[in-house]
Order: C-alpha cells, then sequence, then structure tokens
C-alpha cells in the first residue's frame, strides 16, 4: 500500500505544478488536466480532452505570419488587427511556450530533492 500512496502524492504534486504553470486564458486547459493509476508502478498525466484539442500545441513554439504587419491577403493591419493576434503582441513567441516541459522540470527537480538525489541533467 505504501508504494501506491507514494504514486498518488507524485500525481498529486505533478498535477498541482501542471495547474500553476497552465496557460489560463480561458480555465478549460486547466480543467483537462487529470491523471489515472494504473498500477502501484503506472500512472496517466492527461492534459486536454475532446473539449481542449489544442492542448498540445500550448507548449509549442509558434510559427509567426511572414510579416505581421500585414494580413496574408496584403491588407495592412489596423492597431485593433494587432491588438488581436498574440504573435503581435508577443513579437511572435508563444506566451506559453515550454509550460508543459517546464512544469515537467519542476515536478523531476522537486521529487530528486525530496529523495536526496539529484537530477542527471545537473550531473
Amino acid at each position: 500500500m505504501k508504494t501506491y500512496d507514494n504514486l498518488i502524492n507524485i500525481a498529486e504534486l505533478m498535477l498541482s505544478i501542471l495547474i500553476s504553470n497552465a496557460p489560463k486564458d480561458t480555465l478549460a486547459l486547466v480543467g483537462s488536466i487529470s491523471y489515472e493509476v494504473l498500477d502501484d508502478n503506472n500512472i496517466i498525466v492527461s492534459v486536454g480532452d475532446d473539449q481542449v484539442d489544442y492542448a498540445y500545441y500550448t507548449n509549442e513554439i509558434w510559427v509567426p505570419p511572414v510579416n505581421l504587419e500585414y494580413f496574408p491577403s496584403g491588407r495592412k493591419r489596423t492597431a485593433n488587427d494587432k491588438t488581436k493576434l498574440k504573435s503581435f503582441a508577443y513579437g511572435g513567441k508563444n506566451p506559453n511556450e515550454a509550460w508543459f516541459d517546464n512544469a515537467l522540470e519542476q515536478t523531476t527537480q522537486l521529487l530528486a530533492e525530496s529523495e536526496n538525489g539529484v537530477m542527471l541533467s545537473e550531473l
């Protein structure tokens, strides 16, 4: 029973870190974060569901339009158009880029510290 309890503690830790790092524009992504315990050694952590099918892309690098000043049609973007375009506001970068990767890194760091270990990336 101790292994199972420890696994749930690890899953809960990871969920809390994912939730704290997740983009919160609509809170739909946060609501889609969950875990399932398969057995004493395995858990599945899920981000996204049928309603949040864009979850994968929130972590990725954006490929901005070739020219943020103009629409692909050639029409110049107005100041109002630019405020609606996150690519323009963040210089073509995803403001959430690597949020999941960072949460995973924080989780592994905390687990290594709690077990008096080190992460391989620190060696």
